[in-house]
């Protein structure tokens, strides 16, 4: 006998890996669980699951809390993958699986409860193979949180589950717990110095989504589609470990450590183009002032003396001859 984990997983701001746990809080483990619950039952209701759900989910998005597994009486959900460090338990977070539990636990809320935790660290078959402890959250932080859970009812399920109280004897290997998609596998992310501007030299140009790739086989989806001759405001770039490849990134992605980039190889840098050199000024022409040649002046022609006495004796003749002939 089984239940079905529906999995809804957090935004990675919102919670460590082991690694980054290691750095954080000095240390790293599984050792049990730290039991929650949703709130005071005066105040919420078992059929509140989702909007529970919802609620962690907001804080992780912004940076401020998660947890692994919220249950109730009808249903169980995983939020953050067991392996990674949920924020939700303080001094916990890095030991211990945090579940979030409905205030209005039935028998059939406490028997999932039991089932979850056997799956995870039933010392024979459980995905941790340990015997576990299991904490109040008031063990890590004053508070009356796990209200009205009860740890001793829980530790009872688990038990039953862990001697088949449940399962009548089967050949059948029991189920396993469903992996979650692997965590990202991308990590540097580095703000340059400088930025600048890229030209997309494809088309298309894909800004590629690598929030889930860890080798080359894996498909890369496309978050958006660019086309040749756009610009592109670069910030910085991150490293996917499992192709090992650096892609480089915008600054809303930067700022979201979101694993969204360019291929280098799909970018070139936008170098603007040169102005053109303005003609020289010119500057009017003048006009040409024309002189016209000075006619030469023709002196007035001299007769000789004898020639003009001639012409004058022959005009006094004729004025005789025609006075005399009136």
């Amino acid at each position: 006998m089984s239940y079905p984990i529906e999995i809804r997983l957090a935004d990675k701001r919102g919670f460590h890996t082991p690694p980054e746990a290691r750095k954080h809080y000095g240390r790293y483990s599984r050792d049990g669980v730290t039991v929650h619950w949703w709130d005071d039952p005066k105040l919420i209701k078992d059929s509140d699951h989702d909007n529970i759900v919802n609620f962690i989910l907001g804080k992780a998005q912004r940076g401020i809390g998660s947890v692994n597994y919220v249950v109730s009486n009808n249903k169980i959900t995983m939020l953050v993958n067991s392996d990674n460090v949920a924020w939700a338990s303080q001094g916990g977070n890095p030991t211990t699986v945090s579940i979030e539990f409905s205030p209005h636990l039935s028998a059939e809320g406490y028997k999932k409860g039991g089932w979850l935790i056997n799956e995870l660290f039933n010392p024979t078959n459980g995905k941790y193979k340990r015997v576990p402890e299991i904490y109040e959250h008031k063990k890590w932080f004053k508070t009356i949180c796990p209200g009205t859970v009860s740890v001793i009812t829980l530790r009872n399920e688990v038990n039953k589950w862990a001697r088949g109280g449940y399962n009548p004897p089967t050949t059948q290997p029991p189920k396993p717990l469903p992996t979650p998609p692997a965590s990202p596998k991308n990590t540097d992310f580095v703000l340059w110095k400088d930025g600048g501007e890229y030209i997309c030299n494809k088309q298309p140009t894909i800004f590629h989504d690598l929030t889930n790739v860890s080798k080359w086989s894996d498909p890369i989806p496309a978050k958006l589609t660019f086309g040749k001759g756009e610009k592109i405001t670069i910030v910085g770039s991150f490293k996917n470990v499992g192709l090992n490849k650096e892609y480089y990134i915008t600054r809303s992605s930067f700022d979201r450590k979101s694993a969204t980039g360019f291929n280098p190889v799909d970018l070139d840098i936008f170098v603007p183009p040169r102005p053109l050199p303005k003609p020289p000024e010119t500057l009017p022409t003048p006009p040409v002032e024309v002189t016209l040649p000075t006619p030469p002046v023709i002196p007035p022609t001299e007769y000789p003396g004898w020639f003009v006495s001639f012409w004058l004796r022959l005009i006094d003749a004729i004025k005789s001859i025609l006075v005399k002939d009136k």
